[in-house]
């Protein structure tokens, strides 16, 4: 999953942030959201795309986290930290500890992907 800062022109320039799976997805839901958020215009001008950060990780994918143990990513969320960094904040139902929010940073060591 890919997360990208959008500028949408639509008669005034929005900002968003779109999770996609590529720029074309990307593209699509900035156009939807917003057309839907200004319903009375209905011309987008232009779509301006930043890849704010990439995971390797998926909502239903199972993890290993060095304290919590196995678990089933559930929700998916970029985010940016303090010191401006992307990250993601996932929600992770682990087999022993229940759900937890667990913020994942580029270069964090203590989740890893697992074959499903």
């Amino acid at each position: 999953m890919k997360f990208y800062k959008v500028k949408v022109t639509v008669e005034s320039e929005i900002e968003l942030g779109i999770q996609a799976e590529d720029e074309i997805s990307a593209h699509q839901e900035a156009r939807k959201i917003a057309l839907d958020k200004y319903s009375g215009k209905s011309r987008v001008s232009q779509i301006e795309l930043t890849l704010n950060s990439d995971s390797e990780f998926q909502v239903g994918s199972k993890v290993r986290h060095k304290i919590f143990g196995v678990g089933i990513i559930n929700n998916l969320i970029a985010v940016n930290n303090c010191g401006g960094e992307s990250g993601w904040r996932a929600t992770i139902e682990f087999e022993d500890k229940g759900e937890k929010d667990i913020v994942i940073l580029p270069g964090t060591k203590f989740l890893e992907p697992l074959s499903v």
